[in-house]
């Protein structure tokens, strides 16, 4: 007599949903962050800025393109030989896969076959033509599928564990059986076997139970709970969130002091990558260029949600004391578009902060 069995998937894509909970998080914050364009030292709103901030080709938005090259940076597999960004009719474009021609340390590295989604561009790049960003030679992802080897056999044990325990399992007593009769052997194979199977598998559903079958459920055996897959989840999120230097309480959802925690990832994950992205930047447009005030800057200030009123006493400390060049300077840095007026590029200061020297003068004029 053959034991029906019903195949469920062992595969829970731990490793996968926290995978893709610490680089979504960091990919927002990145497509969140304005690139500022400095123009004599000056921020300007130009072409660059718009190719960087809102549109870098026909087909993307920034915020899809950057999500793209961060996850290609983060995650991709394929991605240890870095993120290449090429410049197309004045337009950018996140290569999906390219190779390496030729490996130069003096001269820099050419390469070669860049793919743009179903596109081959048979051109060769040079290192002064491209935006290359790579951090370093350590992938995260690649150490965490190696660890995740081993993980994946606990969860397969806790998983079969769990199903032996928890699963249904019935006895069908049939009566005038005999081993021997291959008739009913095959008949039972391909109506009867289809039949059970059906009627388990589905939530609602009628057997038809004819003279001489009687199928009954085993006796309930003592049930195992979830709570190995509770603590395999719980590890494999802590591993993948230190890896990718993300505070765990975002990734699951456990916040308690927000403040601290944006502070955190930001300083750790996302700083990294924005100081990576404005130095790519900044190479391709050359020393010149940057020495002379033209330059390129990932602000990361605006990801921050800011409260206007709770900014008040702040932003007037910091206009009092001088500490900020101009009104325009510090509506920057809170996320909001200079006044660009003749007023706004002041620099005040209160009188509650006079230098001491003047203060003693006029205690002496006194």
């Amino acid at each position: 007599m053959d034991t029906i069995t019903l195949n469920v998937s062992p595969s829970l894509y731990y490793l996968q949903m926290a995978v893709c909970s610490a680089t979504n998080i960091i990919a927002n914050a990145i497509s969140k962050s304005e690139i500022m364009v400095y123009i004599d030292n000056k921020p300007v709103q130009n072409e660059d800025y718009y190719l960087l901030n809102v549109s870098p080709n026909i087909n993307q938005t920034s915020s899809e393109f950057w999500h793209k090259v961060m996850e290609k940076l983060l995650a991709d597999p394929n991605g240890k030989k870095g993120v290449l960004i090429i410049e197309e009719n004045k337009h950018l474009y996140c290569v999906d896969t390219f190779g390496l021609k030729e490996e130069r340390p003096f001269r820099g590295n050419v390469y070669c076959n860049a793919v743009v989604g179903n596109l081959s561009l048979k051109k060769n790049y040079y290192a002064d033509q491209v935006y290359l960003l790579k951090l370093t030679d350590k992938r995260i992802i690649d150490i965490l599928n190696n660890l995740y080897t081993e993980y994946g056999k606990l969860i397969e044990t806790a998983a079969n564990a769990f199903k032996r325990t928890n699963g249904r399992k019935y006895k069908l007593h049939i009566t005038g059986y005999k081993p021997s009769d291959e008739k009913f052997l095959k008949v039972f194979k391909d109506t009867v076997t289809q039949q059970l199977n059906d009627y388990l598998k589905s939530d609602t559903a009628v057997y038809p139970e004819f003279d001489g079958y009687d199928l009954k459920p085993e006796e309930s055996q003592t049930s195992k709970s979830a709570d190995d897959f509770i603590k395999l989840r719980k590890d494999i999120f802590e591993m993948t969130a230190a890896a990718y230097n993300v505070p765990l309480a975002l990734m699951t959802g456990n916040i308690t002091n927000i403040k601290d925690i944006v502070n955190e990832l930001l300083t750790f994950s996302v700083d990294p990558y924005a100081d990576l992205i404005s130095e790519a930047l900044n190479k391709k447009a050359g020393f010149k260029n940057f020495s002379a005030g033209n330059y390129y800057e990932v602000r990361t200030s605006s990801i921050i949600h800011r409260d206007m009123f709770e900014l008040a006493d702040p932003i007037y400390k910091l206009v009092g004391s001088g500490f900020v060049k101009d009104i325009d300077e510090l509506r920057l840095e809170a996320g909001l578009k200079p006044c660009d007026e003749f007023w706004s590029k002041q620099h005040y200061m209160s009188k509650n902060f006079e230098q001491v020297k003047a203060m003693k003068e006029g205690e002496n004029n006194e």
